[in-house]
């Protein structure tokens, strides 16, 4: 059945844009923002002679649908693509950076043949985490297959020249966007004593919860494991504060932001732009937060002082993270006019 599916949307086209996931449920913002840009590039390319597929890793576990958030996206094996009987059309692979040296691994001697002989094939890293982003030698394997190859970001912070030459790759910012619908903000009166705390494990992580379920016994915690993506966007809108223990500017701390909350983060160069350091909310370090975190809360739980804060946060937050910015930026990659050429 994949078969004939497969050749049926590739077969009356000139283009073919795909985008790998793993082919078992994968929970994590990077796979909602990849769906995101999915999503985006489908609008785009609407009514015109290229297909646009989800597909699973070559040569690994296959699966039909992700069943965690709401969508009704179709994933495909990517196996299927490699056939020489679609070699006349063009191809752009976006493949997450953490996966770009299995991608290659993972693949046979007939298939990287076959990838070869493609009239044109465009490879794009997603870029979506810059810790996980692998070395030049890894990204140039990729080169035996085409020399196309880009690389779109999440963040600023890793938006820059340095970048673009160290791995001598045009870098495109993307930023990354979740939602289909319009974020649901509630007022300060409608919040819950609610405190989100991302999973990401940290040497300080159980010390500064209990310290923090001492001193403000109130305060539900809630840490985020299995939750479907629409129960989660729920909770956003209905908590107060969010701790982030992993990257910082991650989803436990810009989609509660935008949703009217107040996250705590401790500050890093890898994801974080200057302008941060201002806020109160963003701490130098671990310690700092654990010393602070309790006070601040005691002292900005009112609709005032708690609204002046979060909207100090929301400003920067929506500058880099909106739909606006997100849409427009996907069809100019897809315009070839990168951030960093």
């Amino acid at each position: 059945m994949w078969q004939k599916i497969s050749f049926a949307l590739l077969e009356k086209h000139d283009k073919s844009i795909i985008f790998l996931i793993p082919g078992t449920e994968t929970k994590s913002g990077g796979i909602l923002s990849i769906f995101s840009i999915f999503r985006e590039t489908i609008s785009i390319f609407k009514n015109k002679r290229v297909s646009v597929l989800m597909m699973s890793y070559p040569n690994s576990a296959k699966i039909s649908k992700y069943t965690w958030f709401d969508n009704n996206v179709s994933i495909y094996p990517f196996d299927l693509l490699i056939k020489k009987r679609y070699q006349g059309i063009e191809l752009i692979i976006h493949l997450p950076e953490y996966y770009v040296g299995e991608f290659f691994d993972l693949l046979s001697c007939d298939q990287i043949k076959t990838l070869s002989d493609f009239k044109n094939v465009h490879f794009n890293i997603l870029n979506q985490n810059i810790e996980m982003m692998p070395d030049k030698i890894v990204i140039d394997r990729l080169r035996v297959i085409s020399n196309r190859i880009t690389s779109t970001t999440a963040h600023d912070s890793y938006t820059n020249a340095y970048f673009r030459d160290y791995y001598g790759l045009p870098i495109h910012k993307l930023s990354s966007w979740f939602d289909k619908e319009k974020v649901l903000v509630l007022p300060y009166e409608l919040k819950e004593d609610i405190l989100i705390v991302s999973p990401d494990s940290h040497p300080l992580k159980q010390y500064i919860l209990n310290y923090i379920a001492q001193k403000i016994p109130k305060l539900k915690f809630v840490i985020i494991r299995d939750m479907r993506y629409e129960d989660y966007k729920l909770l956003e809108s209905k908590a107060k504060w969010s701790i982030s223990f992993g990257e910082g500017l991650d989803g436990y701390i810009v989609g509660p932001t935008l949703r009217g909350g107040i996250g705590f983060a401790v500050y890093n160069k890898e994801f974080f732009t200057e302008e941060f350091l201002n806020l109160p909310n963003i701490f130098d370090n671990f310690d700092t937060l654990a010393q602070n975190v309790v006070s601040f809360i005691e002292n900005n739980d009112t609709k005032l002082l708690y609204e002046n804060v979060r909207l100090s946060a929301y400003e920067i937050i929506d500058s880099k993270f909106n739909y606006h910015d997100f849409k427009n930026n996907v069809k100019l990659f897809y315009e070839e006019k990168y951030t960093i050429p």
